[in-house]
């Protein structure tokens, strides 16, 4: 009696891939614009992220290429404590706002447009 090979997740990838370019004659494309064949290194990948409140559900899912799906995750991360940041919940205290460098005191400007100096009355 012959055994079957275990069919593993790597198998089934490309033969998806390959079923696609027979069945269709094109091979799906990478976010980045990449064809995707039999034997690249395919992930699947969340549409929207989980970090921003994406669902865990295939209707969330694609394939990707492995090295777009890291270079897309190190921006969402970027992204992801970025926002954190600004809403100042990484440090348990709210975000300081930008200190500006204020107004010129030595200037002013009159109802019509024109800017004057300011004289010294006291």
């Amino acid at each position: 009696m012959t055994t079957r090979p275990n069919i593993t997740v790597r198998m089934k990838i490309d033969s998806l891939l390959q079923r696609i370019f027979v069945q269709f004659g094109v091979y799906l494309k990478d976010p980045s614009g990449e064809d995707m064949k039999p034997g690249d290194d395919v992930v699947f990948d969340h549409i929207h992220a989980l970090t921003f409140d994406g669902e865990h559900s295939y209707m969330n899912l694609r394939p990707i290429l492995r090295k777009t799906n890291a270079e897309k995750a190190k921006q969402e991360t970027k992204d992801y404590w970025k926002g954190k940041r600004l809403r100042g919940e990484t440090k348990g205290r709210p975000h300081k706002p930008m200190r500006s460098r204020g107004f010129d005191k030595t200037k002013t400007r009159k109802f019509d447009g024109t800017v004057i100096r300011r004289t010294s009355e006291g």
